[in-house]
């Protein structure tokens, strides 16, 4: 077991530290591009590998699909959004979450990358193009203001509550 004052072989050259959003955030907001690649095996393409999350997102729910919502499930896409909310150029690769965020009113909020070796070359060239990057920022930095805050998921929330009452029968008197 690893902790303060532990001697244990294992724990050597391992330095504890708790776990800070505000502070992981302060490092991440510094960074040039951001990686947010998917991890689907060989066996599997895109269509395959869709086909098969979509249930854990649907199930039996009544509302409409919150597609904000199955993406932050899903750590690739959960990973671009907190880059999008930061403003830091992300780069994703071709699976069905992050290309439905892949722009925002016509213009682009991350890099698609579509082969998995072009992703050196793709990063390399977006580094070079500061203004490129910053392009993308600005759109990331207006979908996330639009989409991603607590005060919009929170509208979202209360709207599909609402609708959710009104659609539903009277309760039955007891009298």
């Amino acid at each position: 077991k690893c902790g303060a004052g532990s001697q244990s072989e294992t724990c050597v050259g391992l330095e504890i530290k708790a776990y800070s959003a505000p502070k992981i955030y302060e490092k991440l907001v510094h960074c040039d591009v951001g990686l947010s690649p998917s991890e689907v095996y060989p066996v599997h393409d895109v269509a395959t590998l869709s086909a098969k999350t979509a249930g854990l997102f649907q199930k039996d729910d009544t509302q409409p699909e919150d597609m904000v919502k199955r993406c932050k499930r899903t750590a690739n896409a959960g990973r671009a959004f907190i880059f999008m909310q930061l403003g830091v150029p992300v780069v994703v690769d071709a699976c069905p979450e992050p290309l439905l965020f892949a722009n925002y009113n016509g213009q682009p909020t991350s890099v698609v990358v579509y082969r998995p070796h072009v992703w050196a070359d793709t990063v390399q060239r977006l580094l070079a193009n500061p203004g490129a990057r910053a392009r993308l920022s600005a759109t990331e930095k207006t979908f996330a203001r639009d989409f991603l805050t607590t005060r919009v998921q929170a509208r979202k929330l209360l709207a599909r509550t609402a609708d959710v009452l009104r659609r539903r029968e009277p309760a039955l008197s007891l009298i």
